[in-house]
């Protein structure tokens, strides 16, 4: 488990294939990450209406997050940049 104040952010994606390539590729180089998910849709909110959910694309409603310690940040930002790349050629 990396402790809040060792870790850093090295990557943020809306796209669940691209996260899930990410983390598949830092357990695979035995990187330790944390991750976070955040909703930023109005789907599951009691106080928005029906009507704030029309037309949104819930593709990207959900932000995640990958976190690493310090010491690995060079070598989890690299691994990240060949995941993404590797996806997107």
């Amino acid at each position: 488990m990396i402790h809040f104040t060792q870790n850093k952010e090295v990557f943020m994606t809306t796209d669940v294939k691209i996260w899930a390539r990410v983390l598949q590729n830092l357990e695979y180089e035995k990187i330790a990450y944390e991750t976070k998910t955040m909703n930023s849709g109005t789907n599951g909110r009691s106080s928005e209406t029906l009507w704030g959910e029309v037309g949104e694309n819930q593709t990207f409603t959900s932000i995640y997050h990958v976190y690493v310690e310090k010491k690995d940040f060079f070598k989890a930002n690299y691994v990240v940049e060949k995941s993404v790349k590797a996806l997107i050629q």
